[in-house]
């Protein structure tokens, strides 16, 4: 009786929702879910690819260009590219290579196809264990339509995103499955989704700990600590044995972390702690929760990179007055999390959410530094679930504390959705194309160095004169960024004032972004000293050259026409 009545919303609503209707109101949710999600991201099928690693993970990338082939599938199990070991989201790249080749369309209705999986799929292991359907309903509307999850659907290279989204969401279905008869067989299937997501995003180490968490709350196993559920009967067990439950997937937690923690100091995208201090991390990360937290509850100012303070391109002394908001940011998260705590007994999804959130970002938050950026919309993807499920419990609860009618308040569901839908769908716009999507960033951020190197390249490829006026705000804003000061050398050198050139080429030398970039610069400075008479200069410049691209003075000798060989170039 009890699995009977589990599945409809409990409370002084509930008889609004008739057993004979029950399975009406479900499959009308599912509807509606895929309506609102075909409804906000319907216009990404007419976007571009972006100049946004794109390129890397799919335009120019020769082994996805290959289809999914068993070479591909033997260099994907290998690859570091992207300073990440993810197999199956190359394999998943090459698979639509396949079908679409480089129609962008196709591409993207993978990932919307692969987020509405994830939409629905929430919305059904959230049904199933608490029993409110409307609550869950409204939990993973939120998930389909909130504007921060547009940068993961929207982008084509954030694949790995909604694809490691859905094995996370096919775990935690088969977790379900496993805890009301737990079985070796069954935990085997567990493992293998979770394998396959980390396979997909090593963002899901996490995984562990949102399981203990559902152990608290829907599923209620903790025999110590709490009755069992009226909703599911599981059986219970104790703590201990439900931690020992979890080691296998923390044995896979912590081997993912370790091929991660190889691939991206092989690829160099781990800054080290001389390059942004530990203390700046702290800061940067106690400022990021906090940021996070508000684009949830006020969706608008998303942007495809948010530009570090901590960032080295920017100077030393640039985020040194970030301690007192830090500090502040720190006292916020503290109080909200022994608020969580003190509320456990009578409102357990407060603490389930709130540490949800917290521990799905700290892999992503900064503390081990990846690239360069503050903040990412697509590190929100998952842990803001948690920070939905407070929202939608917490509301619901109060307004039945108040006695606020079911109508009004489906009329404010209504209201939220509409809007959110609405924001999420221009969100989208913005990702049409490589312009569109560096012109908003740039508006909706200040001092974004990187927005305008973006810009600015993509004007080049179009030959837009208007790309050096970006490199030129671009170097101006960090006077460290060795890509846009390098073009504005080149531009200077074109002009014929050489001395003006020299210092913005020895940028590019000193923090070289390439080794082509890096002979390209000393390329020109030889040029330049030999064209100022300065030999010894033009010849220490060309041997640098040869040390670190020795073809390149070949090159240069075949397109100068006419060159006379002097001393300095051999």
């Amino acid at each position: 009786m009890n699995r009977k009545k589990a599945v409809f919303p409990r409370g002084k609503n509930r008889h609004q929702v008739r057993p004979q209707n029950a399975h009406r109101f479900f499959w009308l949710s599912c509807v509606g879910l895929v309506a609102l999600t075909l409804v906000a991201y319907g216009r990404v099928l007419g976007n571009e690819f972006i100049n946004l690693d794109d390129q890397a993970y799919v335009t120019e990338n020769t082994h996805v260009k290959a289809g999914l082939t068993w070479q591909t599938v033997k260099w994907s199990v290998t690859a570091t590219e992207q300073a990440n070991w993810h197999p199956l989201t190359w394999m998943s790249h090459a698979l639509d290579y396949d079908f679409y080749g480089l129609d962008p369309s196709g591409h993207h209705a993978t990932n919307v196809i692969l987020h509405l999986l994830s939409t629905l799929l929430l919305f059904l292991a959230v049904s199933r264990a608490t029993g409110y359907v409307g609550r869950s309903f409204l939990l993973a509307a939120l998930f389909a339509v909130h504007p921060f999850n547009v940068e993961s659907v929207a982008w084509v290279a954030e694949r790995k995103n909604v694809l490691s989204a859905l094995f996370f969401f096919l775990t935690l279905a088969a977790y379900g499955w496993y805890a009301r008869q737990p079985k070796w067989r069954r935990y085997i299937v567990v493992c293998l989704l979770f394998t396959a997501g980390l396979s997909a995003k090593p963002m899901l180490v996490t995984l562990p700990l949102v399981l203990l968490l559902l152990d608290y709350w829907p599923l209620q196993r903790i025999g110590e600590w709490q009755e069992p559920s009226t909703v599911l009967a599981l059986p219970q067990f104790p703590p201990l044995r439900l931690l020992l439950e979890k080691a296998p997937l923390l044995l896979l937690s912590v081997g993912s972390s370790i091929v991660t923690v190889v691939a991206q100091r092989a690829g160099g995208a781990v800054a080290s702690l001389e390059v942004i201090s530990y203390s700046g991390r702290v800061e940067n990360a106690l400022r990021s929760y906090i940021l996070y937290i508000w684009k949830t509850l006020w969706p608008f100012g998303f942007a495809a990179y948010y530009p570090s303070p901590f960032d080295p391109a920017y100077g030393p002394g640039r985020g040194s007055g970030m301690l007192g908001v830090a500090s502040l940011c720190g006292i916020l998260l503290v109080s909200a999390t022994l608020l969580a705590w003190r509320l456990r007994r009578s409102y357990r999804y407060l603490i389930v959410g709130w540490l949800w959130f917290l521990g799905m970002l700290v892999p992503v938050i900064g503390l081990v530094q990846v690239g360069t950026q503050a903040m990412a919309d697509r590190y929100a993807y998952l842990p803001i679930v948690g920070l939905f499920m407070i929202l939608v419990w917490g509301v619901a609860d109060s307004c039945e504390k108040w006695g606020v009618s079911l109508q009004v308040r489906n009329i404010a569901s209504a209201i939220v959705l509409v809007g959110l839908t609405v924001v999420a769908y221009r969100q989208v716009g913005y990702w049409h194309d490589t312009l569109s999507l560096w012109s908003h960033t740039i508006d909706v951020t200040s001092e974004n160095f990187v927005a305008d190197d973006l810009m600015a390249s993509a004007l080049m490829g179009q030959h837009d004169p208007l790309a050096l006026q970006y490199y030129r705000d671009a170097a101006r804003i960090a006077p460290w960024d060795s890509i846009s000061h390098g073009y504005v050398a080149a531009s200077l050198q074109d002009s014929g004032r050489l001395t003006e050139a020299i210092p913005e080429y020895e940028i590019v030398v000193r923090n070289p972004p390439d080794v082509k970039r890096e002979s390209f610069a000393y390329m020109n400075l030889g040029i330049i000293y030999s064209e100022l008479g300065d030999v010894a200069r033009a010849k220490k410049a060309f041997d640098r050259v040869r040390q670190k691209d020795p073809t390149s003075i070949d090159e240069l000798v075949r397109n100068l026409n006419g060159c006379r060989h002097c001393a300095a170039c051999g």
